[in-house]
């Protein structure tokens, strides 16, 4: 029988643990660098994908300017008047013989007594005229038209 030529016994795993000890430290944050990266990046992620992926239209208004403007309560309808005279009620395009009907049923169906005329400062008042019987035909309470706020002079 051949036998294994005897060998030194391995050192304890406490000699080990000692040597390196300073190697085995754990850092003292509550969360590390990366897994603070990682929930930034993931929460970033998520409000991306919770954003609005539809574009509304863009029309360039020019709203007439005023110097005093009010609130407007925030349960309202948005009709656009463009200065071509096209209409868009509810982000729409909607044809001239269909303005009565779009307003009641928007009326009826939002259960809401505000509407907000958006027109361009070139459409003509007999259009607004118009657009404003209907609404008020419609049932509309109110009425409002948007307008942008004068630059403020600074009094020397």
């Amino acid at each position: 029988m051949i036998r294994a030529p005897a060998t030194a016994s391995p050192r304890p795993v406490s000699f080990v643990r000692r040597r390196y000890r300073h190697r085995l430290r754990q850092s003292r944050t509550v969360i590390g660098s990366v897994p603070l990266m990682d929930l930034v990046l993931l929460l970033g992620a998520f409000a991306w994908l919770n954003s609005a992926w539809t574009l509304r239209p863009a029309l360039p208004l020019e709203l007439p300017v005023a110097e005093f403007t009010a609130g407007v309560p925030s349960d309202f309808v948005i009709l656009t008047v463009t200065a071509d005279g096209w209409v868009f009620f509810q982000d729409q395009r909607v044809p001239r013989h269909e303005w009565a009907t779009k307003m009641e049923r928007a009326r009826r169906r939002e259960q809401v007594s505000d509407l907000v005329i958006q027109a361009d400062r070139r459409v003509t008042q007999e259009m607004l005229l118009e657009l404003y019987q209907l609404a008020r035909g419609a049932g509309y309470q109110t009425v409002w038209w948007a307008t942008q706020p004068a630059e403020r002079r600074e009094s020397p």
